[in-house]
């Protein structure tokens, strides 16, 4: 889903960008709904990671992984495979550490423009990458 805003960024929001980029997504914040964690720290003792969620919420009714993410211009899927393996692996910390299993991954990217991208995956698919992203890393570390 794309989301254009009409307006161009006013000289003194270039100095807030962030905090900005985050206001223009209040069309999609509507979908979120039970908030669990908020940039809350969460770890995996099965795959030696930890990490800090953005958010774990319900988007549109089903409990998500929700990441937010800038940028100076849109993302095409093929590029943001990472996103989706980093949001895999706090849903598997999640669900080590409450029990509780998640499924739906989201990404909102915001861009420099004010174009809102919406990314919705399934865990499952990211998680033989995510297996291989860290027998990688220890390999590289030669752990």
């Amino acid at each position: 889903m794309h989301l254009k805003w009409p307006t161009k960024w006013k000289e003194h929001e270039k100095n807030f960008l962030p905090w900005c980029m985050f206001q223009k997504l209040s069309g999609r914040l509507e979908s979120i709904d039970n908030i669990r964690k908020l940039e809350a720290g969460l770890w995996s003792d099965k795959y030696g990671l930890a990490g800090r969620v953005d958010c774990v919420a319900e988007y549109d009714n089903e409990l998500s992984i929700i990441d937010f993410k800038t940028s100076t211009k849109e993302k095409k899927d093929e590029w943001i495979e990472n996103y989706y393996i980093q949001c895999a692996a706090y849903a598997e910390m999640y669900e080590e550490r409450t029990g509780e299993a998640i499924n739906q991954l989201v990404v909102l990217v915001v861009t420099e423009d004010g174009t809102v991208q919406e990314f919705v995956k399934e865990k499952t698919e990211y998680i033989p990458l995510l297996k291989e992203s860290v027998d990688n890393w220890y390999k590289e570390k030669n752990l």
